[in-house]
């Protein structure tokens, strides 16, 4: 289970993520930000199951991170941490979706009961989607083939197939043979090669069209996937072509 922390005292992010590396083997802490602001720009990339976030921050608070998480990665779980005057706050919040709440400063025990429970839910949860991961692994295939072309995450697809990101990620690499990450590529790299050959469009322009932000990004995957770059790639083929007109 990863697990992302929100605080804008650093003493507290610190002495959360000690809590957890002496008593929870099973959670990997995905990140750590000040306020709610820098989580959000963390937050995609971490993929994490869980957010452990302060009400009372600067730049952007606990509360409005729970409003934005519940929105944009709904199956993420956020566990509130309120001092005794926070009601009215910790209130919103949970009308918001979040899990539970903990008072400041926080009882280590009580903080490591909510952990646990979380933990036994998503393996019960995992338990009911076993027997229909293969169906769902095909849906989150479909969902990449027809959004390829944009700037799609893993957390995007995971959240399609009402999935958290950590167990998607481990679920999709274990059906399909390859991560979520080089599946996105490979589908791109096909779309790309089909484009190379039967269109003159320019380079730059498939790249941007089949998902990549810019030429490097495209060169470099083209080639690790193909073993050349896009433009040999072209160029084999119009030399091929010609050569058996010659013929």
């Amino acid at each position: 289970m990863r697990l992302f922390i929100v605080d804008d005292e650093t003493i507290i992010r610190k002495g959360i993520i000690s809590i957890l590396r002496q008593n929870c083997a099973f959670v990997e802490v995905a990140g750590e930000a000040a306020n709610g602001k820098a989580a959000l720009e963390a937050i995609g990339a971490a993929c994490p199951d869980v957010v452990v976030t302060d009400i009372k921050m600067p730049v952007m608070d606990g509360v409005e991170l729970t409003k934005r998480l519940h929105t944009l990665y709904p199956n993420i779980r956020v566990i509130v941490l309120s001092g005794y005057d926070d009601y009215c706050f910790v209130r919103l919040s949970m009308k918001y979706g979040a899990f539970d709440y903990l008072l400041k400063p926080i009882d280590k025990h009580e903080f490591l009961s909510v952990v646990r429970l979380l933990q036994q839910s998503e393996l019960i949860e995992q338990g009911k989607i076993e027997p229909n991961a293969n169906s769902l692994i095909n849906s989150a295939k479909n969902y990449i083939r027809k959004h390829y072309a944009n700037k799609l995450t893993m957390v995007q697809a995971a959240d399609y197939v009402h999935l958290n990101p950590s167990y998607f990620s481990k679920l999709f690499r274990s059906k399909t043979g390859v991560t979520f990450t080089d599946y996105l590529t490979n589908v791109r790299i096909t779309q790309a090669k089909q484009l190379l050959l039967n269109t003159d469009d320019r380079i730059c322009d498939i790249c941007l069209n089949v998902g990549f932000s810019d030429n490097v990004t495209f060169n470099r995957a083209f080639r690790r996937v193909v073993g050349v770059s896009p433009t040999d790639y072209r160029n084999q083929f119009s030399f091929a072509e010609h050569d058996g007109d010659a013929d």
